[in-house]
């Protein structure tokens, strides 16, 4: 996702969450956000997306870059490239 984000000059994140779902705060231009959102309900290969929520926010701070963060039991921290 980050990759693509980036493709469309998008910013925000994205991680894994404990419970096997993707989790993800996009920001930029609608029209770019939905290009991401409509690669987002298919996924990369081998992914298998079995349902999808979009929910739009209001009140965020807005981020620079697009950040991958990595999930472990007790911690979080960024991965980045």
């Amino acid at each position: 996702m980050r990759e693509v984000a980036l493709r469309y000059g998008l910013a925000g994140w994205v991680r894994n969450r404990d419970d096997g779902a993707v989790e993800a705060l996009v920001e930029g231009e609608e029209t770019q956000v939905e290009k991401l959102l409509e690669w987002a309900r298919v996924g990369p290969p081998g992914a298998n997306v079995t349902s999808f929520v979009k929910r739009k926010l209001d009140g965020i701070q807005p981020h620079r870059g697009f950040h991958v963060f990595l999930t472990d039991p007790g911690r979080r921290r960024a991965a980045n490239r």
